[in-house]
């Protein structure tokens, strides 16, 4: 799934939690710079890419693996980004979604 504002964009993708260690292989070897912080209540790594632009967090939450990434100023700026991530329930996820996607009920 893309948000964007116009300017910045990100992306976030989530699977099983089962492949948290292989995204943790696969970006590590891909990156120059890993730091620990957390987002949502939760501890995440964040990598800065071979490309020093590209940015991406990986965390997991409950049975999820998550991944959040993106092309930023710098490392600043993409922490900022992090920072506004919150974990909301299921209700809150579907009203917040663009009157384009087909909800549960419509379906």
């Amino acid at each position: 799934m893309t948000f964007s504002n116009g300017r910045r964009s990100i992306d976030l993708y989530w699977s099983s939690a089962a492949e948290h260690r292989g995204n943790l292989r696969s970006i590590r070897r891909d990156s120059q710079a890993a730091w620990s912080l957390p987002i949502a209540g939760e501890r995440a790594t964040l990598f800065q890419r071979s490309d020093p632009a590209e940015f991406t967090a990986v965390w997991t939450a409950d049975n999820r693996a998550l991944l959040v990434g993106g092309r930023f100023d710098g490392v600043d700026e993409y922490r900022s980004i992090l920072a506004s991530v919150r974990r909301v329930d299921v209700n809150a996820w579907l009203s917040a979604l663009p009157k384009s996607v087909v909800q549960p009920y419509a379906r």
